[in-house]
Order: structure tokens, then sequence, then C-alpha cells
């Protein structure tokens, strides 16, 4: 126990330097690493959390946005500790998302494995319902579509599809339809998401295609981004008269 508090403790103590929280962050990371520590590490995890490791790692994703070390050393982190999903709720209730996106958003020369590893704690974070109830907003369709629209890499496209579908499955009731107790900000901030869904993802996911047909040759995960786009998109028509046409006007059902 002592280890984990004096890890974290660092951590603490370094916030302010760049490289000295990077390297506090990757010795904590270290002692809860399930290949290095075969025996105690869920024991380790279950500690760091409880100690508010999320929150500290987190404080130093906002302190330090865009850097390319701190975002990777972080999600690298965030990414051992969210094992299950009380443990991703208090990471996102530490606002790991949006200092995610912030991070992402200050740096456009971020490496493909960054992003592709920042995307997928992203993704992994939005598969507990808890937390995709939280974090999947107009907000992060918009960061998430930009993204896609500025990258080339299946992985990191995929990551990013993946999310775009988790949000399609979030529906704002039809007029006269109740969703449970939701207020009217609730409500609003839904129809806003249907609504962006609903106009912005064919062009960015017709661009996601566009990048990965111009290869000569598709591989296994282009092959696979274009299942995942031909899915979110399916669905996506089901659900709104609006994408189909989006989709027609952009040369997508002729295209692909």
């Amino acid at each position: 126990e002592k280890e984990i508090s004096d890890l974290i403790n660092a951590v603490k103590e370094h916030q302010k330097f760049k490289q000295l929280a990077c390297y506090s962050i990757q010795a904590l990371d270290k002692a809860i690493d399930p290949q290095a520590n075969k025996n105690t590490w869920r024991e380790s995890v279950a500690l760091a959390i409880r100690l508010d490791a999320a929150a500290v790692v987190c404080s130093i994703l906002q302190r330090h946005p865009g850097h390319e070390n701190v975002l990777l050393v972080c999600v690298e982190c965030m990414r051992k500790l969210a094992i299950d999903k009380s443990n991703a709720l208090v990471i996102a209730e530490q606002n790991a998302v949006p200092y995610l996106l912030e991070s992402i958003s200050a740096n456009a020369d971020l490496p493909e494995e960054v992003l592709h590893l920042a995307m997928s704690l992203l993704n992994n974070l939005c598969s507990f319902s808890k937390v995709s109830a939280m974090v999947l907003n107009d907000q992060t369709l918009r960061s998430v579509l930009g993204v896609i629209e500025s990258n080339t890499d299946p992985l990191v496209l995929n990551s990013c599809i993946n999310i775009v579908e988790k949000m399609s499955k979030i529906q704002a009731p039809s007029k006269g339809g109740t969703r449970g107790s939701l207020d009217d900000g609730s409500m609003n901030k839904m129809m806003g998401l249907n609504k962006l869904l609903n106009e912005s993802c064919v062009p960015a996911m017709l661009k996601a295609l566009e990048n990965i047909s111009s290869n000569d040759m598709i591989d296994e995960q282009g092959e696979d981004l274009v299942i995942n786009v031909t899915r979110t998109l399916s669905r996506l028509i089901q659900q709104s008269p609006e994408v189909e046409k989006n989709l027609k006007s952009g040369g997508g059902i002729d295209s692909y």
C-alpha cells in the first residue's frame, strides 16, 4: 500500500513539471501493469483508485494540454485503471474525456500511435452505459469528427467510428414520446446530439472511406473500417431520412 501511495504522491509533487510528471506516472503505470505484476495488479489498481489516482492523472492532463508525452503516459495509465465500469465511472467523473479531447485538439501533430491509444481509451470508457450517458454529447462528437476528418490511419479511424456508432444508439424521444425522467436541459442536449449526428457525420465518414479507398491495397484494418462505417451509416439512415439525403448528395451511395 505504501508503494502505491508514494507513487501517487510523487505524481502530485511533480505535476508542474512535464518530464518529472511523466516519469512519475510511468512509475505508477508500471506498478499496476498486469504483465509486470501478475499476482498483485488488481489489488494495486483498486488501491490506486481509492487513493485518487484518477484525479491526479487527470489533473496532469489538464495542466499540460497538447503535450505528446503527457497525453501518452496519462492515457496508458488510465487504460490500466479502467478495468471495470466502476473505475471507468470514477475516471469519467474527473473530466478525463474533456481533458483528453482538449489535449488532442491542442496538438495537430500528434503521432498516430498516441491518437489511436487516446481514442481507444475514449471508446473503452464509453462501453459502459453510465459513462457514455455522461460524456457522449455534441461537444464530444464534434471533437471525434474533427479527428476523423484530419487523419488517415485506419486504427485511429476505427476507434472514432466505434464512438460515433455508440452515439447513434442514443436516441431522443419522438414528439409526444417520453424518455424516463429527462428534464428539459437533458432533452435539449440529446436532441442537439441527434441533430449533429444527422447533419455532420456523413461528410466525415465519407472522407474516412475516401482516404482508405485511395490505398492500392486495403488491409484488414481498412476492411474493418469499411464495415464499421457501413454499419453506422445504416443505423443513422434508419433513424433519419436526412442522413440518406446527405449521403446521396455526397455521392456516398453511388461510390460505396
